[in-house]
């Protein structure tokens, strides 16, 4: 399986430095979209419909560390708007909001996941939640994310 891994650092993709989840211990983490493509695909073209929430296993770091998720299939090349809103906690709170990351991002025909990278990787059941919105899709309803330690499941890759 062809295994393509492309970092996506443009002005308005990332977050930069800011004050992460003040709750825990990943204040003052750093976040940036990263994109995998993992091959072939059942798309016939409507991405809207193979989206679906995930946790990534980033080998970047040693040991590796899970990070949020969304996966998707494409038939063709294309840019797509992206973008997260990030919540402390569960259930997508409007107290608890934290950022949306979000830019224009070229992705490859085929199998896309596109996650978060939290510099230093979230803690194992650090509980966030986050609502994507994917190009012209409706966006996500919001989903709770427990890091390493529950849902929503990992990526098939």
């Amino acid at each position: 399986m062809k295994r393509i891994v492309r970092k996506i650092v443009t002005s308005t993709a990332v977050c930069g430095a800011f004050l992460l989840l003040p709750s825990t211990s990943q204040a003052g983490s750093t976040v940036e979209f990263q994109v995998i493509n993992t091959g072939n695909a059942s798309a016939n073209g409507d991405y809207c419909g193979t989206k679906g929430e995930c946790q990534h296993l980033d080998a970047f770091f040693d040991p590796p560390g899970q990070q949020p998720a969304l996966e998707f299939d494409l038939a063709n090349d294309q840019t797509i708007h992206v973008q997260a809103d990030l919540f402390d906690g569960y259930d997508c709170d409007p107290a608890s909001y934290i950022s949306t990351p979000m830019g224009d991002i070229p992705f490859s025909a085929g199998h896309d996941i596109v996650f978060l990278r939290f510099t230093p990787p979230l803690d194992p059941g650090t509980q966030i939640s986050m609502a994507w919105t994917l190009g012209t899709c409706d966006p996500r309803a919001c989903v709770n994310y427990e890091i390493a330690t529950g849902a929503p499941a990992m990526c098939m890759e």
